[in-house]
């Protein structure tokens, strides 16, 4: 059985993940400034919050297999204009909390690996090549955005903070590697309310970066 924290656990992408995980028969424990099931009130910009957080979630789970990075915020932003407040927030939130988590994480990461193994060794491989669990290694899984890779307009910040995301992410798979499984995934538009700020000033991503379908753990795809 999988222990898992996923951050943004109560936002579009973050809750129908922790629904499927569990489906899974993965323990989840979310990280999110929302209250929730099975979610801990966590900033990620805030060191000291996150170290809480991710130690109480550790220990809820009773250790750790996998970190999945779904935080994040939208905040719309003049890349010519100043970095506080709004620039730096997005910045801070995106990539330097992940990097927070991450750091966080990591020695329960690594420390979970000769569990991981007992168990894979306890497991038919059938069955675990069924559930794709290659036992071992932990992960961690990093979601960027196409604008890592895609520029327009207004959105340098959140430009910045995936790039610097998929950056970290590379090394940390050279450092980590032969410890940890690390993604990083590149979704397109999604319709979230992180895009709610940018279009209450009249502007949208719609039309200018590949819209993505979210499916439902209940149901078929649909637009979240």
């Amino acid at each position: 059985m999988s222990r898992v924290i996923v951050t943004g656990a109560a936002g579009g992408f973050g809750a129908p993940t922790v629904a499927r995980l569990r489906e899974r028969g993965a323990r989840v424990v979310g990280l999110d400034r929302v209250r929730g099931e099975h979610v801990l009130v966590c900033d990620v910009a805030d060191d000291a919050g996150v170290e809480t957080a991710v130690a109480e979630a550790v220990d809820r789970l009773g250790g750790l297999d996998a970190v999945v990075h779904y935080a994040g915020i939208g905040i719309p932003n003049d890349a010519g204009g100043p970095l506080h407040p709004d620039a730096y927030r997005v910045i801070d939130v995106n990539l330097l909390g992940a990097w927070r988590v991450t750091a966080a994480a990591m020695p329960a990461l690594l420390a979970g690996r000769a569990d991981r193994a007992d168990r894979a060794d306890r497991t038919d491989r059938a069955d675990r090549a069924d559930r794709g669990d290659r036992g071992g290694k932990g992960r961690l899984v990093f979601v960027a955005s196409e604008l890592a890779y895609i520029t327009a307009p207004f959105v340098s910040a959140y430009s910045v903070a995936k790039r610097g995301m998929s950056a970290y992410a590379d090394a940390l798979r050279i450092e980590y590697g032969s410890e940890l499984y690390v993604t990083t995934v590149y979704p397109g538009y999604v319709r979230t309310p992180i895009h709610d700020a940018g279009r209450a000033v009249g502007l949208s991503l719609e039309g200018h970066v590949r819209r993505e379908e979210v499916g439902t753990s209940s149901g078929p795809s649909c637009e979240r």
